[in-house]
């Protein structure tokens, strides 16, 4: 097999605006006929070197990466729409944390800048969101609905205003739409989940840096005074110890950053003494050192940690969900298809080529389990269940065939009708393989194709499809030229 590696920067398989893209390419290629579909990926194939389908969640997520680069028309929908919501969560942090600092820092003279609320809110509540991130990052049992409480839910409101089809992509990715329902919801779970947090980090990493910013700005162009009060009964010997452990982490490096006992007596303020200090004005001011220090050791710096690590794993659940996504199975089965040259003639070969093309798909030509339901025929090693066989030995097949790995063919009688429990066979199949894996159903011999793929499609699982048997087929050279002069010229005779 050719190393993937070489197809395109692997890393754009981790980025979330990648599976914006493959899901609007994969619904537009809905429209699309299967034999142009085919001729398209096969020759991106080709051109990639890719012999072999990849096994493993990295090859295929870099190897359907590389193919979304090489389709035609490009699609570029989602980088640009995440990054309008990215930016908006920026923004809206700046806002917030800029007002914050101009409100907590506000002095006109009349009452100092109390610490007590400025701990409060840059240390104290900073503490408590980060508590929630990890709850809802890591949650324990019962506890996912504080996910519903992280401010990336807000990003819900920009989503709005994309455009249509750019809307229902990202909508379907991060359940901000009514397609979120769909059956690759599983696969897109952590994606979005991820994805809300990295935007609330980002959020709440803006919002202190803008309030450190606007905190300076006061502090440098303006002369502010400091002091501390609070009904609670502690006196200057206990605020010093906090104040103390609080600074431990920068004080020995940031000059006069723990606030010394006698300052800390000097500015105990009393709203009943009309907030009279017994410090100067200046003196107060020596506070500052110790509230800047605290509003980056505690609300920047963390944030910094937490963003990088909603962001590294986002990368690696959009990296699983790319591979995950339902069609690209079949996308990778495309890429890696032999040469057909077809041996029929004429309106016989139109006939094979319209049914191909059509809503039933030819078979895939190595499936990774075979399944021949009741008596159906089918080659040597297939696994047989329905008929006269038990619950207990149909759900043994299943069993065996979701460890396959890959799409699995269910053979049928194409003759007899859609029972009620082949259908629940299809389902079980589904929710053993779970989202990812195709079920290719298909009927052999002479029958009513379409009443099986009416019924299989009330299933509701894309990728739960009826193909049609291939010809009589042969590996040649290449596709383009030659088929189509057989088929105009009737085959190879």
């Amino acid at each position: 097999m050719a190393d993937t590696s070489t197809y395109h920067d692997p890393r754009h398989a981790r980025r979330p605006g990648t599976l914006v893209d493959l899901a609007v390419r994969l619904r537009r290629d809905e429209a699309t006929g299967w034999d142009e579909l085919t001729r398209r990926d096969r020759e991106i194939g080709r051109v990639l070197g890719l012999t072999e389908k990849p096994r493993d969640l990295r090859g295929k997520a870099t190897a359907v990466t590389a193919w979304l680069s090489r389709v035609e028309p490009a699609v570029d929908l989602g980088r640009p729409a995440l990054a309008k919501v990215g930016a908006a969560a920026v923004l809206l942090g700046l806002l917030l944390g800029y007002g914050s600092a101009v409100g907590l820092f506000y002095y006109d003279g009349s009452s100092p800048v109390n610490v007590v609320s400025l701990l409060a809110v840059y240390v104290g509540l900073q503490a408590v969101t980060l508590v929630l991130f990890v709850v809802a990052a890591w949650p324990a049992p019962g506890s996912e609905w504080l996910r519903g409480l992280s401010s990336g839910r807000l990003a819900a409101w920009v989503v709005r205003w994309l455009p249509a089809e750019t809307r229902e992509a990202v909508g379907s990715v991060l359940g901000f739409g009514a397609s979120s329902g769909s059956p690759s919801g599983a696969v897109y779970h952590r994606v979005r989940k991820w994805q809300v947090l990295a935007w609330s980090q980002s959020l709440a990493l803006w919002f202190n840096v803008a309030a450190v910013a606007g905190a300076l700005s006061l502090i440098v162009f303006s002369d502010l005074g400091f002091g501390w009060s609070t009904t609670l009964d502690v006196d200057a010997s206990q605020m010093h110890a906090l104040t103390s452990a609080l600074a431990w982490p920068f004080g020995w490096w940031v000059l006069d950053a723990v606030p010394p006992l006698a300052l800390v007596e000097s500015t105990q303020a009393f709203r009943a003494e009309g907030f009279e200090l017994p410090a100067e004005a200046a003196e107060s001011a020596r506070w500052w050192p110790f509230v800047v220090g605290c509003m980056v050791c505690y609300g920047v710096v963390p944030r910094l940690a937490t963003l990088g690590v909603a962001r590294w794993n986002l990368g690696r659940a959009t990296r699983r969900a790319v591979a995950g996504t339902p069609g690209v199975e079949r996308v990778l089965e495309r890429m890696i298809s032999a040469v057909v040259r077809t041996s029929a003639g004429g309106a016989e070969a139109a006939a094979v080529s319209s049914e191909a093309s059509g809503l039933v798909r030819p078979a895939s030509g190595s499936p990774a389990a075979v399944v021949c339901w009741a008596r159906a025929d089918g080659p040597g090693e297939a696994l047989r269940a329905g008929g006269k066989r038990t619950l207990d030995e149909d759900r043994a097949v299943i069993e065996a065939v979701s460890q396959a790995g890959g799409t699995v063919q269910v053979r049928v009688r194409a003759w007899e009708p859609p029972v009620l429990e082949v259908l629940d066979f299809l389902r079980d199949l589904r929710g053993a393989l779970g989202v990812g894996p195709a079920v290719e159903v298909l009927p052999v011999g002479e029958g009513d194709v379409g009443v099986w793929r009416r019924r299989v499609a009330s299933l509701g699982d894309r990728e739960t499809v009826v193909v049609s048997e291939r010809g009589e087929a042969e590996v040649g050279g290449d596709y383009d030229d030659e088929n189509e002069n057989d088929k105009a010229g009737g085959g190879d005779g």
